[in-house]
């Protein structure tokens, strides 16, 4: 018992909380930031690489199982998913292939393309800039993420006002835009709900396990334990979310916290993600870093929305990094 306790406390918690701590410090020590985006750069270089090995794995019509699983499952902290080598994963009802090269999973795969994206467009070089920009949008595309589709011009519409607040041509943009709105209102609308619509059937059965899973764990954090939260979650959820455990999986990060910390956990989460906030988007008006660093945290922060961000930290420390050097600016 002692040894399970300490190994959750290092390994598990130490692999996903405790790195949202650690990377953004360390950010604040001497590192130039050409050093990450040049690192970016080459692993975006190797995963264009290994993209092609996976397609040709999927066109010969290799098997889709694991093709290696780290020897680090054994200590802990996680399912094997979070060890395992794919060539790809196959949608459940396109049949399409979704990559998801060293992420766990195809949506992480979308999340750290988008990471990269914003980080390899401050490569000085010119080449590298150009092959680190191909291999982040390869990432994205490849994982087929209707997150991502989403969260990339939300990402450059809601950076792109923060950082203009202070100058005229954000006031005589948003007049532009309220006018053109007024007067293609219905139009825009049906658009949207269509666009909506789209992406919701393109997976209709994935979002509504989704649906199925916040519902439910949201109703055991009400009911159960609103203050204190239930302190971890269950191995095999109910049949009403097909056995998915509830309080993770696709629940997100936000409903996850309410289910494991209860309020007292989402208070204290939240307290420090709105002061990050505010600090870079006041900073990024004068810092190119800073406007990278809140372009980061604004993708980490939409897909929070339906990934559990806290316990992929392994995997996007890049843009954590970038947090930090922003905030030390």
């Amino acid at each position: 018992m002692f040894w399970n306790f300490w190994r959750g406390l290092l390994v598990k918690w130490g692999r996903e909380w405790g790195l949202w701590a650690i990377f953004p410090l360390i950010g604040c020590l001497k590192i130039r930031p050409r050093l990450l985006y040049r690192g970016v750069c080459i692993v975006s270089l190797q995963s264009l690489f290994f993209m092609g090995v996976c397609y040709l794995a999927y066109l010969a019509g290799l098997p889709k199982d694991g093709i290696y699983v780290s020897p680090f499952h054994r200590i802990g902290g996680g399912s094997q998913d979070f060890y395992k080598v794919l060539f790809y994963f196959l949608d459940g009802e396109s049949g399409q292939p979704r990559l998801s090269l060293f992420a766990p999973w195809s949506p992480t795969l979308a999340l750290i393309g988008m990471i990269y994206l914003f980080l390899v467009r401050q490569e000085p070089n010119r080449t590298w800039r150009m092959i680190g920009t191909i291999g982040a949008v390869a990432m994205i595309f490849g994982s087929l993420s209707r997150m991502a589709l989403v969260s990339l011009p939300l990402v450059l519409i809601v950076s792109w006002v923060l950082t203009h607040f202070d100058q005229p041509i954000l006031y005589f943009t948003a007049g532009l835009g309220s006018s053109l709105t007024g007067l293609f209102a219905a139009n825009i609308m049906g658009s949207l709900k269509s666009f909506i619509n789209r992406i919701n059937q393109a997976r209709a059965s994935s979002s509504e396990l989704r649906f199925k899973l916040a519902e439910f764990s949201l109703y055991k954090w009400r009911t159960d334990a609103p203050l204190w939260g239930h302190g971890f979650t269950e191995d095999i959820g109910p049949g009403y979310t097909l056995f998915y455990p509830i309080g993770t999986s696709g629940c997100g990060t936000w409903i996850n916290v309410l289910y494991t910390k209860g309020l007292v956990g989402f208070i204290a989460l939240i307290v420090p993600l709105a002061c990050t906030f505010m600090i870079l988007s006041y900073k990024a008006s004068k810092s190119e870093n800073a406007r990278v660093g809140l372009k980061t945290f604004l993708v980490l922060l939409l897909f929070s929305i339906t990934q559990e961000v806290d316990v992929l930290s392994y995997v996007n420390w890049p843009g954590l990094l970038m947090i930090g050097l922003a905030l030390k600016e």
